[in-house]
């Protein structure tokens, strides 16, 4: 997403250190790039412009909470609705429209 994306800056949150630290590393020193550890529906910040969730939100113990949260923190205008885009034998793809 970074090098598709310069202009942004992408946070990334995860409730476990250790994934922490392996996304540290392969993100080197990208200064536009940081991960952080937070729980599912309280990692913090506001009027996100975009928030992907990625092949986590089965594991959450309340993931319609945690996708409240997601709602909660996208700013006026930003992307907040999803639709199934397409299918892998691996992957569901969504597709983000403001």
């Amino acid at each position: 997403m970074a090098q598709t994306h310069p202009n942004s800056e992408l946070i990334g949150f995860d409730n476990q250190r250790p994934p922490i630290g392996r996304e540290r590393n392969a993100a080197g020193h990208n200064v536009r790039v940081r991960f952080e550890q937070a729980a599912d529906k309280e990692f913090p910040g506001k009027e996100y412009d975009f928030v992907a969730v990625f092949d986590c939100l089965h594991d959450i113990g309340d993931p319609v909470g945690a996708a409240r949260h997601v709602r909660e923190v996208v700013k006026q205008g930003g992307f907040s609705r999803f639709r199934r885009a397409a299918e892998t034998p691996l992957y569901l793809i969504f597709e983000a429209r403001p």
